[in-house]
């Protein structure tokens, strides 16, 4: 009969402890849902507020306001940057000259891909592979048959 490892019997003995302290484990959750609850409401306070001043006073961090000026939107916008379409035929007509733009790029680049040498993934042997198996074989049959 075979023996018992000393392993196996540690392995079960742990198995049997965590079975145990399940109990445990299980009421320490309920403490820490409760903890994580009360983290939401918690806002900052005056202490923090004032760190934050005096680190700005020390220049260590830059002045931060804590309400944004009136008149600014929140988008910094660039009237002369930014053109604006007045009606739909000025529109119509940037749109088809950006898809003939596109399709003039598709070409030039599927002609640059025609021009390659070498083409982008491995297609199988090349011509110059084949002749050249083909001239080993007919040597070797040549060689094998007593033929000069």
């Amino acid at each position: 009969m075979g023996q018992v490892l000393k392993s196996k019997c540690a392995r079960i003995q742990n198995l049997k402890n965590l079975q145990n302290s399940s109990v445990e484990i299980s009421g320490n959750t309920t403490q820490q849902q409760q903890d994580d609850e009360s983290d939401t409401e918690y806002l900052p306070g005056l202490e923090i507020r004032a760190r934050f001043v005096e680190l700005e006073a020390k220049g260590i961090i830059p002045y931060w306001e804590d309400e944004p000026e009136e008149d600014s939107d929140g988008e910094e916008v660039d009237e002369e940057a930014e053109a604006e379409v007045h009606d739909d035929a000025t529109f119509l007509t940037f749109a088809s000259r950006m898809q003939e733009a596109q399709l003039l790029l598709e070409a030039q680049e599927r002609e640059a891909e025609a021009l390659r040498k070498r083409p982008k993934r491995y297609l199988g042997n090349s011509e110059r592979t084949r002749y050249q198996n083909v001239a080993k074989r007919r040597k070797i049959q040549v060689g094998c048959l007593g033929q000069p």
